[in-house]
């Protein structure tokens, strides 16, 4: 897929995990076994996952549920899966603009 070119730039999950623009989702998640996606990013945590700095679980495992029900109707692809996904409801005066997801192994994306 990619040509062999000289690498311009690398972060890592670890760099985009002390940066804050990724979290580790079984540190969220309690007994949250090994899945495909094991990182999201602060964005789509945002839309409802994480209220008042709290894990909103039962929204997280419906993401995890939506995200595997993306996968499974698409196949199986190398690396990127795209799909739409029903935001949690939140009491909340901003509109979360996410109805997207993007999916790349091990991490979600908004």
């Amino acid at each position: 897929m990619f040509d062999d070119a000289d690498l311009i730039f690398e972060y890592t999950i670890k760099e985009a995990v002390e940066d804050g623009i990724l979290v580790y989702l079984p540190k969220l998640i309690p007994g949250l076994s090994p899945r495909p996606f094991n990182y999201a990013t602060t964005n789509l945590l945002r839309c409802g996952y994480i209220v008042d700095s709290e894990a909103n679980i039962p929204a997280l495992r419906g993401l995890i549920s939506q995200a595997c029900e993306i996968m499974r109707r698409n196949g199986k692809a190398d690396w990127f899966y795209s799909g739409k996904i029903e935001l949690p409801m939140i009491k909340s005066k901003k509109l979360c603009p996410c109805t997207s997801l993007r999916l790349y192994p091990n991490i979600f994306s908004a």
